[in-house]
């Protein structure tokens, strides 16, 4: 983490991308310290059973977005979305991949083979499951980043 850190050094504004339970949360929390930066998830402003996009409270984002003292690391799915939604930009976007050995274990989800029902606050996701995986199909966020950050497990 410390060479990410490293990496985005005078970075005012760090966005982390990836598939569902990847580890976006725990390395913005893990990075924010480095950088001296503040950490905003956005999951904090999701509301869980009306899928993502619909689900966010855009609104409370926003000025939680704009109260943060910079730098600032933003973490949550379908990044590149939010921020057009928001109106802004990242300097640097950072998307993290949980690996397994050598393989990037959340690939066949994305590309649709391997469905995964998933439990969120104890109800079905597969709306939210969808809507993670069409992003990821047009969006292609993990060949769209700055930085890709393997994690293993």
């Amino acid at each position: 983490m410390t060479t990410l850190a490293s990496a985005l050094e005078g970075a005012r504004f760090v966005a982390i991308d990836g598939w569902l339970g990847c580890g976006k949360t725990r390395a913005a929390s893990e990075l924010a310290p480095l950088l001296g930066a503040s950490a905003v998830d956005l999951d904090c402003f999701l509301n869980r059973d009306a899928g993502f996009m619909h689900g966010l409270r855009f609104e409370q984002l926003a000025a939680a977005v704009e109260a943060s003292p910079r730098p600032i690391v933003l973490s949550g799915v379908c990044i590149w979305d939010v921020l057009d939604r928001l109106g802004l930009s990242a300097d640097i976007v950072v998307y993290v991949k949980r690996m397994g050995g050598h393989l990037w274990r959340d690939e066949g989800e994305i590309l649709g083979g391997d469905l995964e029902v998933y439990e969120l606050g104890g109800c079905p996701a597969e709306p939210l499951y969808y809507e993670v995986r069409d992003y990821h199909l047009a969006r292609e966020p993990h060949e769209n980043a700055h930085f890709l950050f393997l994690r293993q497990g």
